[in-house]
């Protein structure tokens, strides 16, 4: 649920980076002489599975817009290029600007850049028949030129006058123009063959064109401001050609979705807060450092990210939530909220994250709690223990956050019998952890299939309007809506897409690790669109019964049936240990939809009032950026930290069965 992000802190870092486009780039430019245009998707055949789980293979399932790529091969050469290009010069030179001239001029120049463009907006409007619009845009002009010197101050919206974006490509589209190839060019950014086409007529209608170099001083100036998103974009998703490529035609065709519900309340609404979430402070990621950390099961370097304090503090490990990258912007801000309450905080990306899968799993699929959790514990130990050879002065106790998931981890280790190998923490905190994860899963695919219940007729333009919706939120940032109204429907959609997402880049990086032979669609390093149709196809319940449970299976002493996938990774299971130890605790929200009847009682039970803190809103984490809920988060872990279970006795406790 994160805008996902990825700050390369050291050269090293970049160069790495580099290093692996370029060699994709290499390797598809052969594989373009051989790669055909078009692979048709194939699919498993489970209409006549009967063994465990055989119930969720029967429920229907709806599935994404499939759009055709014939250029894909070339797409992606051309994504890679623009990507390298990117990584290696577009962000350090942003980055550079960013860091030199304050955000209060930046702001200003970006804003009287946009103004310049107003001819775009304008004539496309009217050509459009937006004549309402087309007058909004000349009257911001009018107002923001003279009042606004210049465009530098925003005038017109501080009077009710909202921008009205279009361009020529959506003018060609109103035209009859609707279908159109999806195509990237060297050096651009995604679009298709009419917005392509388009953007001649947008050039043209740019002022600054006439006055060089007035023209490629606007752009830096207006681009230098999305580069970091650009870049953590391209450098976080195991494919991100085809992530950008969905949400692209997903925004270019969908009209922006209506709401009959003109209250934004209610706990799925609440939770896209989340993706909004971002470091308050625009320089906090480069504050950290990177370093990597050798793990000696995969024996592979797994990178973390550590932002330290300057004198001695407790250090806190954070986990983010399912498939959640180190370096997102949410996790970063929830870092940033842990620094500045004056601890020390070190971040790895999920165990569900393509980075951890490759580099310090030590199985194909995660999923599996337990499993997750002890690959986990080796990975945060080899860290504890890489920072202490570092900066071993500055630390004074450790304490392991998790965030979702990660929360039901930083459970599963605490709950732990003591090995010789791992770390003990001086505290455990679990930020909304999911307690039974076969009601949580299930939940989260029941969203994902709510436009089963849309008229088909209008299904996937509904759908196509949702997700433009959500993308126009999200850019918007924390505490804007963009004059968009979404409805709790919508929003419950949106969560199980962004879920669903996030499980299709694990099962993608689990094929590329092991092909089980389950997914039957052909792909190569440049038709990969069909495969990742079929991938989408498969919800977690599914996943847990076609990938996970075979897995486990023929894994020695790991579960006796297929009951135990479920009853393992639930937490009530841990119940007498979790109840026994007094440097363990949750914050949770009352309206979590992740939380099934009666967990909520469960927590306090368990925990009691001194080791709970909770919310009676904010959905699944989605009053993580509000500062009284943050307060009672940092007084809990403050104190977890004081109770008096220190790391080096918490290895006596034994398990009980």
């Amino acid at each position: 649920m994160s805008r996902v992000g990825f700050q390369l802190h050291s050269r090293q870092d970049r160069a790495d980076v580099i290093r692996r486009l370029s060699a994709a780039l290499i390797a598809s430019a052969f594989a373009l002489q051989i790669a055909g245009c078009t692979v048709p998707i194939e699919r498993h055949d489970w209409s006549e599975y009967d063994g465990p789980g055989a119930e969720h293979f029967r429920v229907p399932q709806y599935s994404l817009p499939f759009h055709k790529d014939p250029l894909e091969p070339a797409n992606r050469i051309f994504f890679g290029v623009s990507s390298a290009l990117i990584v290696g010069v577009a962000e350090p030179v942003s980055s550079g600007w960013r860091q030199v001239v304050p955000q209060d001029v930046r702001t200003p120049l970006v804003r009287a850049a946009n103004n310049i463009e107003y001819p775009r907006r304008g004539l496309n409007n009217l050509l459009q028949g937006k004549t309402k619009e087309a007058g909004d845009e000349t009257a911001r002009f009018a107002i923001n030129t003279t009042a606004g010197v210049l465009g530098l101050m925003d005038v017109a919206a501080e009077n009710g006058i909202q921008p009205a974006p279009t361009d020529t490509g959506m003018t060609l589209k109103k035209a009859g123009w609707e279908d159109s190839v999806y195509l990237t060019l060297p050096f651009g950014m995604p679009g298709t063959v009419r917005d392509v086409v388009g953007g001649v007529g947008d050039t043209l209608l740019d002022p600054t064109i006439y006055f060089f170099p007035a023209a490629p001083i606007k752009g830096f100036i207006q681009g230098a401001e999305r580069m970091d998103a650009v870049e953590r974009f391209v450098t976080t998703n195991p494919d991100p050609y085809e992530m950008s490529r969905r949400l692209y035609l997903a925004q270019r065709q969908g009209t922006v979705a209506a709401s009959s519900e003109r209250s934004r309340s209610g706990p799925a609404l609440e939770t896209l807060a989340y993706a909004m979430l971002a470091p308050r402070d625009a320089g906090f990621d480069l504050r950290g450092r990177t370093h990597r950390v050798r793990i000696a099961a995969t024996d592979r370097r797994l990178p973390y990210d550590v932002w330290m304090q300057k004198t001695p503090a407790p250090l806190v490990l954070l986990l983010p939530g399912f498939g959640g990258h180190r370096e997102s912007y949410a996790n970063m801000a929830t870092a940033e909220m842990l620094f500045n309450a004056g601890y020390s905080v070190a971040t790895i990306s999920s165990a569900a994250n393509f980075e951890f899968m490759r580099r310090a799993a030590t199985i194909t699929y995660p999923g599996f709690a337990p499993a997750d959790a002890a690959d986990v514990r080796r990975a945060v130990s080899a860290v504890c223990r890489d920072i202490e050879s570092r900066d071993g002065d500055l630390v004074t106790k450790r304490a392991l956050v998790g965030v979702s998931f990660g929360g039901v981890h930083s459970l599963f280790i605490a709950a732990s019998p003591p090995r010789d190998d791992a770390v003990a923490f001086d505290a455990y905190l679990a930020i909304c952890p999911p307690i039974q994860f076969e009601y949580a899963a299930q939940m989260l695919d029941d969203y994902y299939n709510l436009p089963l219940s849309f008229p088909e007729a209008e299904r996937d333009a509904r759908v196509a309007g949702i997700i433009k919706s959500g993308a126009l939120l999200t850019a918007a940032g924390p505490g804007a809506s963009a004059g968009i109204e979404l409805s709790e429907e919508a929003a419950e959609f949106l969560v199980g897409l962004a879920y669903r997402v996030s499980l299709h880049d694990t099962i993608w990086t689990s094929r590329q690790r092991h092909d089980s032979g389950i997914l039957k669609t052909d792909w190569n390093a440049l038709t990969r669109a069909s495969a990742s149709q079929e991938i989408l196809e498969y919800s977690m319940m599914k996943y847990a019964y076609a990938f996970l449970l075979p897995e486990l299976q023929k894994a020695p002493a790991v579960i006796d049936d297929a009951e135990a996938l479920l009853e393992y990774s639930d937490l009530r299971r841990l119940t007498m240990r979790l109840r026994t130890l007094a440097n363990v605790g949750v914050a949770f929200n009352e309206n979590d939809f992740l939380l099934a009847p009666g967990d909520s009682t469960w927590l306090r039970n368990v925990f009691g009032d001194d080791r709970l803190a909770n919310s009676p809103d904010g959905g699944h984490i989605g009053n993580l950026g509000e500062d009284a809920w943050r307060t009672e988060i940092v007084e809990l872990l403050k104190r977890l930290l004081d109770s008096e279970v220190p790391a080096s006795n918490v290895g006596s406790m034994t398990q009980p069965t």
